[in-house]
């Protein structure tokens, strides 16, 4: 009796080498002389299983590996085993050159705000300088710099007007460009002056609070302007103004003002808190 030996299956396409751009998808093809069911893929050696990263095609004759998301480490060897039969390719990955993929743009904040720049890269670990009006600046209590994947952004804190202006990212070389508005707030009188009561030849202070720092503050006394003396010390802290008044006597008893911007907030002087100041009524 006579037993015909097995057939198998042989190359008839072998692997080819690949040469692809990294984050790109490679592809690996056979074609074989007879169909079979699925073969055995290996990188550098070691057996591949189907994953996100790799894909297995098998089409009777014709056998595929996709390889997904190429990354430099992914070059090396690529083999198929049919049986006891082999091929064998190369995996060639061209490095990316760094470049942005998402453009800046520009912001628009109200003072006080918080601006936000955005920007996308094309591959992870490269790592962005950011300038502000051609002045690099760091990871600071002012601004913040965070990297995710990708994707890179640049923070300002606490918007003030001073810092309107352009906004670049660098990238070896490459670079881009945004130009940040900020919107002024309008000034508010946050805190309203109250009514004072005072003993002769002591100091007397009025004092408010507004919403935000650097506004001119005027300062009135029975609507005439007051400047600073040593009679009266005008005092400036952040937000909160204030006017002392040294040596109170009854030529101070009167209504005293604090105008900023287009706000105003008045209250009246009283000397040992007797009512000094008579109010006259029309009556008819």
């Amino acid at each position: 009796m006579f037993f015909s030996p097995e057939i198998s299956a042989n190359f008839t396409v072998p692997l080819s080498d690949v040469s692809v751009l990294e984050k790109s998808t490679a592809e690996f093809v056979i074609e074989l002389s007879m169909p079979v069911d699925k073969v055995r893929w290996f990188q550098d050696e070691v057996e591949i299983r189907p994953n996100k990263k790799f894909e297995f095609i098998d089409d009777g004759k014709v056998h595929k590996l996709i390889v997904k998301d190429v990354d430099v480490t992914d070059e090396g060897q690529i083999s198929v085993l049919v049986g006891d039969k082999k091929s064998t390719a190369s995996l060639f990955v061209q490095e990316l050159s760094p470049d942005f993929v998402k453009p800046l743009t520009d912001v628009t904040v109200p003072e006080k705000g918080t601006a936000e720049f955005v920007t996308e890269v094309n591959k992870e670990g490269l790592t962005l300088k950011w300038f502000v009006d051609n002045k690099e600046v760091e990871d600071n209590e002012k601004y913040e710099i965070y990297t995710e994947g990708k994707t890179h952004r640049f923070i300002i804190k606490d918007v003030n007007l001073p810092d309107a202006g352009e906004v670049v990212a660098r990238l070896e070389g490459k670079m881009q460009k945004a130009i940040l508005t900020v919107e002024e707030v309008s000034v508010e009188i946050v805190a309203e002056l109250t009514e004072q009561h005072v003993e002769e030849h002591k100091a007397s202070y009025f004092t408010c609070e507004v919403n935000k720092p650097d506004v001119t503050v005027t300062w009135l006394k029975n609507n005439k302007p007051i400047s600073h003396s040593d009679k009266h010390q005008l005092i400036d802290d952040g937000t909160t103004h204030t006017l002392m008044i040294m040596d109170t006597d009854k030529s101070d008893v009167a209504e005293y003002s604090v105008v900023v911007g287009d706000r105003r907030s008045s209250a009246q002087l009283h000397l040992d808190g007797k009512w000094t100041v008579a109010v006259t009524h029309d009556v008819r």
